[in-house]
């Protein structure tokens, strides 16, 4: 079971009170950039980016020009969090930039665009497939896969592999129309952001042409000899060599079957006969003659065509007619059993119980061979892609040895469910994707893939409502998604329910973050009644004023704000845009209130930092009294600010009208209103925001208790 980061994550982002859209850009401070995100994998199957970032908590992304980051939703697992990458382009390669918010220097990576030169040829002769294109020094592997199989084979170019999937393919070539085949050059996977690996080639279709009817045979016991309708091909089963005629000598074909001097212990023995290949049409399904040894001398070996029952007898021989004279032959072959019905392969899994073949039939007339598709032991796994899966379907099923009628195994295959709606609900909240799915019948289960990928995940479904944590990292840049209800594999009856049909949803990208901007002097947050912030104590988002004070969000009120002796700390807040009835809330902007500066110390002593004092001066034969202020702590980079007003004006911080200084230096305060009484108010200047500088605002520090200047 996967576990999910934390979908609202309170992080401390170097930019300072000033973070603008995630569309319209995030600062992050380049002074920090010290080491760059970790890439620990790039898997193109699952279209996902590995990072591990220390002491990351936040990763975002750009594109080659790095002009705007956006903040991208991850998923953690064992450690390392997990980055779609889904929305990326195939037709060209993409440079991607990644940097945490703790591990700022941007790393480049740049994603390759998928392969379209790979191509594939199928010989229906020889039933053998051809690569073309294949990129030089390519050593991962070839795979393929059938028309609504997910699951794909790995293969190789050499001539043993090429045999193989030879044999594979015609097991899944049948009668009842031509099959679809999926090539293509599988991922090889990255590791770093160096070693980017390569993705998956283009797709290339190969069609397996449908298969003739079953050659008609007829069976003479009397002759030991089977006549073909038409040229034919046979052998004895196992072997490599085919011969051709109209006509077998079945005692010349398979001579182990038959009692001589030069075989006292005869075994029974099985031919198989199908018409040839041409340039355009497969090879037809295959009829089979069993040879039923003798026990001894005095009995006859008798044939019996397992491809018909009850057929004409310009067909076979039929079964039933057959004579067995004085023979007791006793076989310790049972009837086959089914094992399983598995509707997510298209398979079912077969106990053959002694028999060395089975075969299938829809109408008890026509039997056709299972191939032993990816069989193991006593298994052998019957392919049932071809059935039409708009109505329910009845196979018989029957072995070699055991293949009485009383023998005959039956599983019925349901048909597909075609109902299934899914609509994604695109106001549901960050925390709980919400997937409404629809015509699920008594499926349990819902599965989901990626567009452009061929993995299923798989959900537990209740109700219409399926809530999926991962959709939400599909909405940093919008993705589309397949979605069906799952399979219920069956017995060995069959039953059970086939995967639904498959519907495309579109998981839009979530709405661009607020610009939001801080006006230091004002105290306040250009938000408005549309957006809302995050509270960590209530674990609760809150609706924001308009042009909300800093100071009424209860976290920067309680942490940030400083008094007069004792700094505020920091503290994170996150804004977003709030869910209408239409769309859901936006992209979230995450804000570091810096904790705001105790208030300087102005005094007489040179241990202030700001010093005052005052001096008479004689000027024209008048005496004026004259004030300073000497500014120890003042530069460019934390300015100060002073305003002087009389004892009948009442102080507004927002509004007075502060004089900056932005050095070290002495101000001579020349204003009328400086005089015995009045008083002086002074605190470090906020900070406003430059983008182009990467710099971010600072609030102004707590304003000096009241200074009130002295009488001479």
């Amino acid at each position: 079971m996967k576990r999910y980061g934390k979908y609202i994550i309170v992080a401390v982002m170097v930019a300072v009170l000033c973070v603008t859209s995630i569309t319209s850009g995030i600062n992050v401070n380049a002074e920090d950039a010290t080491k760059p995100v970790e890439i620990t994998s790039i898997d193109y199957d699952n279209m996902t980016i590995s990072l591990r970032g220390e002491g990351d908590t936040e990763f975002y992304i750009s594109d080659s020009r790095q002009k705007i980051w956006e903040k991208v939703h991850t998923t953690e697992k064992n450690g390392i969090m997990l980055m779609d990458i889904s929305w990326i382009p195939d037709v060209r390669s993409y440079d991607l930039y990644i940097k945490g918010n703790s591990s700022a220097k941007p790393v480049k990576i740049t994603i390759p665009s998928v392969y379209t030169g790979f191509q594939v040829t199928y010989d229906n002769i020889s039933g053998t497939v051809a690569y073309n294109g294949i990129p030089s020094g390519f050593d991962g592997s070839i795979q393929w896969r059938f028309k609504d199989s997910y699951v794909w084979h790995d293969t190789s170019d050499t001539t043993q592999a090429r045999a193989a999937l030879a044999e594979s393919l015609s097991y899944y070539a049948n009668t009842e129309h031509a099959t679809t085949v999926y090539f293509r050059l599988g991922q090889d996977r990255g590791r770093s952001d160096i070693l980017t690996g390569s993705r998956q080639s283009n797709e290339v279709t190969i069609i397996l042409p449908k298969k003739a009817a079953i050659p008609v045979v007829e069976v003479n016991n009397q002759s030991m000899s089977a006549t073909i309708q038409g040229q034919a091909g046979y052998r004895l089963k196992g072997q490599e060599r085919w011969e051709h005629g109209s006509s077998i000598d079945l005692k010349k074909t398979a001579p182990k079957a038959f009692y001589s001097n030069d075989n006292l212990s005869p075994v029974d023995q099985l031919i198989e006969i199908r018409k040839d290949a041409t340039a355009t049409e497969g090879a037809s399904a295959s009829a089979f003659i069993r040879l039923n040894a003798p026990g001894d001398a005095s009995t006859n070996t008798v044939a019996e065509n397992l491809s018909y029952t009850g057929g004409s007898r310009a067909r076979a021989a039929v079964k039933t007619s057959i004579s067995f004279g004085n023979r007791m032959k006793v076989s310790t072959a049972a009837a086959i059993t089914v094992l399983e019905t598995n509707y997510d392969n298209n398979q079912i899994r077969l106990g053959m119980n002694g028999n060395e073949m089975a075969f299938y039939s829809t109408d008890m007339v026509n039997w056709y061979a299972v191939g032993n598709a990816g069989g193991t032991g006593d298994n052998v796994y019957m392919d049932t892609s071809w059935l039409n899966d708009s109505i329910d379907n009845t196979i018989y099923i029957k072995g070699d040895a055991a293949s009485e009628p009383d023998k005959y195994q039956t599983v019925v295959i349901p048909k597909r469910n075609t109902a299934v709606k899914a609509v994604f609900d695109k106001s549901s909240a960050p925390e709980s994707p919400k997937l409404t799915v629809t015509g699920k019948g008594s499926a349990v289960q819902i599965e989901w893939r990626k567009k452009n990928t061929q993995e299923w995940n798989k959900v537990a479904a209740s109700s219409d409502d399926v809530f999926i944590p991962e959709l939400e990292d599909l909405r940093t840049k919008g993705a589309r998604i397949v979605v069906r209800a799952s399979a219920v594999n069956g017995s060995a009856a069959g039953a059970g329910i086939l995967p639904s049909n498959e519907c495309t949803v579109l998981v839009p990208k979530r709405p661009a973050a607020p610009a939001l901007r801080i006006n230091p002097s004002a105290f306040t947050v250009n938000t408005s009644t549309a957006m809302e912030y995050y509270d960590t104590t209530t674990s609760k988002w809150n609706e924001c004023k308009k042009s909300m004070s800093v100071w009424d969000i209860p976290a920067v009120k309680k942490t940030t704000q400083a008094t007069k002796d004792t700094p505020g700390a920091d503290t994170s807040v996150m804004f977003r845009k709030k869910a209408t009835s239409t769309n859901g809330c936006s992209q979230p902007v995450t804000i570091l209130f810096k904790g705001q500066k105790a208030a300087p110390v102005i005094g007489f002593l040179e241990t202030c930092d700001v010093v005052y004092s005052y001096e008479t001066r004689t000027v024209g034969g008048l005496k004026n009294m004259y004030h300073t202020l000497k500014f120890k702590k003042a530069t460019s980079k934390q300015q100060y600010q002073y305003v002087v007003l009389s004892k009948s004006d009442t102080f507004d911080e927002t509004k007075a009208n502060w004089k900056t200084v932005k050095s070290a230096t002495t101000v001579t305060l020349k204003s009328k209103k400086a005089v015995t009484g009045s008083k002086i108010y002074v605190r470090v200047k906020g900070v406003s925001p430059d983008k182009n500088k990467n710099t971010a605002a600072e609030l102004p520090s707590v304003t000096n208790t009241t200074f009130e200047i002295p009488a001479p």
